[in-house]
């Protein structure tokens, strides 16, 4: 007797490391069409180049103020080794006339090399959802972050917290129908702060934890992909989705929490870099 056929997983994260960037521009000050285009058509191009970064993906807030418009970067790598391989530390202290123009645009900037904790996704269905070009605006989705700190810093204690994440709740909240897929990433302080403090960060205005104590207790983000089949019930959606997350990390004792969603701008890997990314 044969073994019954298992739906196949859709591909996730593509790799084992993650950098997440993300803060607000003031629209007021700034040329945002040519902030997005330097993002998008110069800067993601140059980081796939370097080994170990495969895929980019970029986000706006749609609910943002517009003198205030929040953005967030996601680069997937092989490793976090690639977060600190001389390569990327070259191209991060030998940044393009147009980066040192437009990185300092970003206030109250956040960035994170992190460690892929974990990553799951809902079983694909028959059909499988409609394939896209991997530049293609993915309006219909969203994406939730969620930051928070463990209830305490000792890593014995960690442990079971983060196991209860990402065992019994995760299958739980992959079971919503809307919900893609969730993963949970772990900031590493010394090789952010090594990338952060190059020259490519002059004038970012760095955003900094509040007083709540968080010594030695690592930052961890949780990124929930969500489906949105109706534009009109986006908000809806996630925040239902987001609130079943919140009320399971805080009923553990998650501190600090905090959260922000996002709408797709566009999706880049290693396959779609063609050109100089000068040109």
């Amino acid at each position: 007797m044969s073994s019954p056929s298992v739906p196949p997983t859709k591909p996730v994260l593509r790799g084992s490391a993650i950098l997440i960037l993300w803060g607000n521009i003031d629209t007021l000050q700034t040329n945002e069409d040519a902030l997005n285009d330097w993002w998008t058509n110069e800067h993601l191009r140059e980081r796939l180049s370097l080994p170990g970064f495969n895929r980019a993906r970029r986000y706006y807030n749609p609910n943002s103020q517009d003198c205030a418009r929040q953005y967030l970067a996601l680069y997937e790598v092989s490793t976090l080794d690639d977060l600190a391989s001389p390569q990327y530390m070259s191209a991060l202290n030998n940044p393009t006339p147009k980066t040192i123009q437009f990185m300092p645009c970003l206030a109250h900037m956040n960035r994170s090399a992190c460690t892929v904790v974990a990553s799951k996704s809902r079983p694909w269905g028959n059909p499988p959802p409609r394939k896209l070009p991997s530049t293609t605006p993915l309006t219909e989705k969203r994406i939730a972050s969620v930051v928070f700190f463990p209830p305490s810093p000792t890593k014995e204690e960690e442990e079971p917290f983060i196991c209860r994440i990402v065992g019994g709740f995760t299958h739980r909240l992959l079971g919503d129908s809307n919900v893609l897929s969730f993963h949970l990433i772990r900031q590493e302080e010394n090789i952010t702060l090594s990338g952060s403090s190059s020259k490519s960060y002059d004038g970012v205005r760095f955003e900094q934890e509040s007083t709540t104590s968080v010594q030695d207790a690592q930052k961890h983000i949780a990124l929930i992909e969500i489906d949105i089949p109706s534009i009109e019930d986006a908000s809806s959606i996630v925040q239902k989705v987001v609130d079943s997350f919140l009320q399971e990390i805080e009923t553990f004792g998650a501190r600090q929490v905090s959260w922000q969603s996002y709408q797709p701008i566009c999706s880049m890997d290693k396959n779609d870099i063609t050109t100089d990314p000068a040109q």
